[in-house]
Parts: C-alpha cells; sequence; structure tokens
C-alpha cells in the first residue's frame, strides 16, 4: 500500500505515469479480465488502485493469455488520433471501454476485431501530473522480437516496417519535460 500512495503521491505532484498493459489496467477505474488457462476460467472483476482513467479496462482482447508465453499473442492494428497506422503486439491487452463518453483523450483506437472502435491508448491528468495508459505493447521493439510457433517472422516485419510511425507515435506525446 505505500507504494501505491507513493506513486500517486508523484503523479498528483506533477510526475507521468505511464503504464503499459498491466500498469494500464492498474491504472483504471475497474477491470473486468477473464481468460482461459487451461479448463480453468480466470476472472477478475474489481476496482483497482489508481483510478486514473475513470472508466472499466476490459480485457484480455485475445482468446488466451501467457504471461511467459506468446500463447495469446496476436498482431492488432491500431489508429492513432493523427490517422497514422500502428500494428499493435497484444497478450493480455484489453480496452478501455467507452472512453470518449468519459471526456478522456484518446491516443489510439483499435482498427478491427474484437475491439474495433475502442480505445487502446488514453491521456488523462490527475492533479497536477500526466497519466498515459497504454494497453498493447507499444513499447516493444521489433528488434527484441524472435519468431515462435506464435509469433510469425511476417509479424515482425510489419513491426520493423512501421517502427517509424511507433516512435513518432511516442515522439509526439510523451512530454518530454515529464521526462527529464
Amino acid at each position: 500500500e505505500s507504494g501505491i500512495l507513493a506513486i500517486l503521491d508523484y503523479v498528483a505532484s506533477g510526475g507521468l505515469y505511464l503504464g503499459f498493459c498491466g500498469g494500464a489496467y492498474l491504472g483504471a477505474h475497474r477491470v473486468c479480465f477473464k481468460t482461459q488457462k487451461g479448463d480453468q476460467l480466470f476472472n477478475l472483476e474489481n476496482e483497482r488502485p489508481f483510478k486514473f482513467y475513470e472508466g472499466l479496462k476490459t480485457g484480455p482482447i485475445g482468446e488466451q493469455f501467457s504471461y511467459c508465453s506468446n500463447v495469446g499473442y496476436f498482431c492488432q492494428p491500431a489508429e492513432t488520433v493523427e490517422g497514422d497506422l500502428l500494428y499493435a503486439y497484444m497478450n493480455g491487452a484489453g480496452y478501455f471501454a467507452h472512453a470518449e463518453n468519459l471526456g478522456e483523450e484518446v491516443l489510439l483506437t483499435y482498427k478491427d476485431g474484437k475491439a474495433k472502435g475502442e480505445a487502446a491508448v488514453v491521456r488523462t491528468s490527475f492533479r497536477q501530473g500526466m497519466v498515459i495508459l497504454c494497453s498493447p505493447h507499444l513499447e516493444y521493439s521489433w528488434a527484441l522480437m524472435e519468431a515462435d510457433e506464435y509469433l510469425s517472422e511476417e509479424d515482425i516485419q510489419k513491426y520493423r516496417q512501421n517502427d517509424k510511425a511507433r516512435l513518432a507515435f511516442w515522439k509526439k506525446h510523451l512530454p518530454t519535460k515529464k521526462l527529464l
């Protein structure tokens, strides 16, 4: 609990919270995370500690999920608020339900599939600080990816070819003053 309070205090006093995947789930007010683990259904529905995003974060979008492998991986096309295409590495990622109706700034939406049109990345403020919640793994570099039975060479090439757009997205939306 002291760690949670320290993070809340840091952001409230002007800091930046950048939450990827699980960090984005932590930043939401409520989560609904349902996935199959073998023959058992894993179901998590509760309030989260930070509550930066006032709405519900739902996931995962994929049918499966694994912390330790690419079992639940898929390549998801998404569109920036500027209209640029990004490919998002998905494994456990969800979406921010009805973000536009809550007045949140949506930076990226999913282009197709189960979460078509839903928010993938939102930016909001928390007192004097800023919060960016990124559901997919847009921090992943194609250079660190290795093909396996789930992650194909073809997908890695999509990420490689799309890397300039991914980096431009972060350059545009990350506040450099708060990173120093």
